[in-house]
């Protein structure tokens, strides 16, 4: 059956693969091409993180972050994936490499403890 085949094909009904989501309050320094923009991340995951920002950017955009954890300043980069839900930030999806799997998981640890789970 085609539509019970979809379920398991399509990436968009696999809820059972989405990331768990962190809020968050941390800092960010966006930077789009040659250009430079200060927001805040809302939420994050291993996947991705919501970014709350003035800075105009558009579907497919790739930027790059620098986060500050208190601790320490860590490189994020990623692509932005403009969904009709979001209306209060872009939500931006990792680049896989290895430097983004090493913050990402510093940053999740620093906030795991201290704030709640969400689920979307």
């Amino acid at each position: 059956r085609p539509s019970l085949r979809r379920i398991y094909t399509d990436p968009k009904l696999r809820w059972w693969e989405h990331s768990k989501r962190y809020i968050s309050s941390l800092e960010a320094t966006l930077k789009h091409n040659e250009l430079n923009g200060d927001g805040q991340i809302m939420n994050l995951s291993k996947t991705g993180l919501l970014l709350k920002t003035n800075f105009k950017l558009t579907n497919n955009d790739h930027v790059e972050l620098l986060v500050n954890t208190g601790d320490e300043k860590l490189f994020l980069s990623g692509e932005i994936v403009v969904h009709k839900k979001i209306t209060n930030g872009y939500g931006i999806k990792f680049d896989k490499n290895s430097v983004n799997k090493k913050s990402t998981k510093k940053i999740i640890k620093q906030i795991k403890n201290n704030q709640p789970e969400i689920t979307v």
